[in-house]
């Protein structure tokens, strides 16, 4: 039976394991760098290194290693923000929890892959749809149009031949298409036999309906439009594409023929969009505006030319004022966040002057407890000239309120934030999730 080593985000461990070839041990740490550090010390001690990214590596004739989630608090919660970020919508957060079996393993991707089968079980059980896709063949008569292209470079001065382009009305569709592709990799992922079983079982009813090949772009999530007719593929495509898109791994280190897949999330780039989401939940009125923001070339400047750009993860528009946010998966609860982030932040107030009107952005960070926010002003010769406000969210316990159903807005956090923001009058109470918040980091010391 292979074994198991489980640890949690940022930890290193030493766990007995045997070397294997160089070849094999170059294909490895190339596949999992930046997301699992292996370093052998001896031919059978193991050192593994856990960064940001959670989830199982299983090793080809190694250990099964599982990262689980330090900040988040539970692999359950994670999988949370993934619905949450991929448009599960707000009234069913609470039913996450009732589609899984954590008896018969809780990793994300047992989770992801347990309710995958639950969503294609019932978009089964509630109708497979149809829709017309384009569709072309050569054919005897004529059906649709002709395309003409084709019709002269591959039946020129043909007749009995014809190239047509028309419409075919059945179930090979981009919405049965993304589920059975996620369906054969689930099978592939999950180590519970049963689960395995009924995503086969699904994966061949629905690749005989839909049989074409599925190639992910990440595009294809934006151009999904749901409506009464398909309103029932939301959940089943929300974890296909958590397997499919970019924070899932899956291919082999060995290429000599052993198999060890993977499966990581990057909650880097997850707690990113995690922060956007909840912004949008918690900020209700409805003048002021959340979005992503592009690339920006008006700060910094060679002369009369643009040099280099700056990029915040979002900007709250506000009566015609902006401030930038920017959201950073780092252990800010437990050191001062970095000169080199604050510098950053600095930056992004000259270019978006504050919903107050003065220069002013955000960074907001995860934290295990409630924590303190405190601000760092760029204030040469008594003149404040921009400011910084730094601010870490209870994030596993703001995960638990998302699945319990409890209005993100009324939370403390909503209200702390909304006072850094401007949005709402200071009323002195500088508490999130809770917790009071004295200055607990020292603000010259954070520049050291």
């Amino acid at each position: 039976m292979t074994a198991v080593v489980e640890l949690r985000e940022f930890q290193t461990k030493n766990v007995s394991a045997p070397a294997p070839p160089p070849r094999i041990r170059q294909a490895i740490s190339r596949d999992l760098a930046g997301r699992i550090d292996l370093q052998w010390l001896t031919d059978d001690l193991l050192r593994i290194t856990a960064t940001s990214w959670v989830g199982v590596a299983r090793l080809p004739r190694g250990p099964s290693i599982h990262v689980r989630p330090k900040l988040a608090g539970s692999d359950l919660n994670v999988i949370t923000m993934i619905g949450a970020t991929g448009d599960i919508r707000i009234d069913d957060m609470p039913t996450i929890h009732q589609h899984v079996d954590t008896t018969t393993g809780d990793s994300a991707v047992e989770l992801i892959c347990q309710l995958l089968v639950s969503a294609a079980h019932d978009v089964m059980k509630r109708g497979v749809v149809r829709d017309y896709r384009a569709a072309g063949d050569d054919l005897t008569v004529m059906r649709g149009r002709l395309d003409l292209n084709r019709q002269a470079s591959r039946h020129f001065l043909r007749v009995d031949r014809l190239a047509c382009r028309y419409e075919e009305f059945d179930y090979d569709t981009t919405e049965n298409r993304i589920i059975t592709t996620a369906l054969r990799l689930a099978g592939q992922l999950t180590s519970n036999t049963n689960l395995r079983q009924r995503a086969s079982i699904l994966y061949e009813n629905f690749n005989a309906m839909a049989p074409t090949p599925f190639v992910y772009t990440p595009s294809i999530r934006n151009s999904m439009t749901y409506h009464r007719g398909n309103e029932h593929y939301r959940s089943a495509h929300v974890w296909s594409l958590a397997l499919l898109d970019g924070i899932s791994i899956n291919k082999p280190f060995d290429d000599a023929g052993d198999r060890a897949t993977t499966f990581m999330i990057d909650m880097n780039r997850l707690f990113e969009k995690f922060v956007g989401w909840l912004l949008g939940q918690m900020i209700t009125d409805q003048i002021t505006q959340i979005r992503a923001q592009g690339v920006n070339r008006s700060v910094l400047h060679s002369g009369d030319r643009p040099w280099g750009s700056i990029r915040p993860d979002y900007v709250v528009t506000r009566n015609g004022m902006r401030s930038a946010i920017d959201a950073k998966y780092k252990l800010y609860d437990r050191k001062s966040p970095s000169a080199a982030d604050v510098y950053q932040l600095l930056i992004y107030s000259q270019a978006y002057r504050g919903t107050e009107g003065r220069p002013h952005s955000i960074l907001i960070y995860p934290s295990e407890d409630s924590v303190s926010d405190f601000r760092v002003d760029l204030k040469p010769e008594g003149s404040i000239l921009g400011s910084v406000s730094t601010v870490g969210i209870p994030l596993a316990d703001l995960v638990q309120a998302v699945r319990s159903g409890v209005p993100l807005a009324s939370t403390t956090t909503a209200s702390a934030l909304r006072r850094l923001l401007g949005l709402d009058p200071d009323t002195g109470d500088r508490r999130i999730g809770g917790h009071d918040t004295g200055q607990r980091h020292a603000g010259p010391a954070m520049l050291r």
